[in-house]
């Protein structure tokens, strides 16, 4: 696959800055960029790494096996609800600051094991059970001491232009092979789903146009298609909605947060559930649309 490289707006929307912060990571070197034509680029995979370089830094100065206790180090599944999240947190508990990288499910799970975060976003659908998380958890990471956070119930579906120009209703209609994709990363539910679909309509994967193009977030999915470079794509009503696309519903599936028990009972994961729970977020969940969140902050001991 080619390196995808993102602008300076684009960067700043990936990593939810200020985009004067970026140029200001550009003078002071702290990020990986390349200036071409008078305009900077961001190769992708490489902020992607210096998010998770930053992170394992940010640890290794707390002290072997120490803890921040003004941080929380958040990997795994990219959700319109996140931004949300970290700023009404912030609201209430400034000292506190949710700092995430967006890097997919099973990555995130993976980050989580090796210690590079602290708690993880997962939406992973077992084909064998129809359920999501739970069942996965329990048998694939056995010999940690996880605790699953309900966050929310959420839309996906197949984002459209507006007015659906191509009268797509539903996965049977890529059987055709003539409609252009774009593609979640390996790895992440999103990406999961998809494939769980395709295989239920017989649909062979690698005979759909733009399989192979992959990107890392809901929202570069929507404006993949918003601007004509797919036809369609695979991702949350939230982020179908924010780009003003059309919206096929396909499944209602549960994103859900795992934290290691251990650091649960620190005042800083206290106050996330606190956040979690409250009417604030319930209310911006409401505005994006395609969640339900009456059971965000439910927690599910493994």
């Amino acid at each position: 696959m080619n390196q995808e490289y993102l602008t300076t707006r684009e960067v700043s929307k990936y990593l939810k800055i200020n985009e004067k912060l970026v140029y200001r990571l550009i003078q002071d070197g702290g990020i990986p960029c390349t200036r071409v034509t008078g305009k900077w680029l961001f190769p992708k995979t490489l902020i992607d790494d210096w998010m998770l370089v930053s992170v394992q830094e940010h640890r290794r100065r707390q002290g072997p096996g120490g803890t921040s206790q003004d941080r929380i180090l958040f990997v795994g599944s990219d959700d319109l609800l996140l931004p949300h999240l970290a700023r009404d947190l912030y609201s209430t508990t400034p000292r506190v600051l949710f700092l995430w990288a967006p890097l997919g499910s099973l990555a995130g799970l993976k980050s989580l094991r090796e210690g590079r975060g602290e708690i993880a976003g997962i939406h992973l659908l077992d084909p064998k059970t129809g359920e999501y998380n739970l069942s996965f958890l329990t048998s694939q990471f056995p010999d940690m001491n996880l605790v699953l956070v309900r966050m929310a119930r959420r839309q996906q579906g197949l984002m459209v232009q507006p007015g659906n120009p191509l009268g797509v209703r539903s996965v049977a209609d890529l059987a055709g092979y003539s409609l252009r994709i774009i593609n979640r990363q390996p790895g992440s539910g999103t990406r999961t789903l998809l494939d769980h679909l395709l295989a239920e309509t017989a649909i062979e994967s690698r005979r759909l146009p733009g399989y192979e193009r992959e990107v890392n977030t809901h929202g570069e999915v929507a404006q993949s298609v918003l601007h004509g470079e797919a036809d369609t794509g695979l991702g949350t009503y939230s982020a179908a909605r924010a780009s003003g696309l059309e919206f096929i519903p396909l499944a209602t599936e549960r994103y859900d947060l795992v934290i290691r028990k251990e650091v649960l009972g620190e005042d800083r994961f206290q106050k996330l559930l606190d956040t979690l729970r409250s009417s604030q977020l319930a209310g911006e969940a409401l505005r994006l649309g395609g969640y339900d969140v009456r059971e965000a902050g439910e927690l599910i001991y493994l």
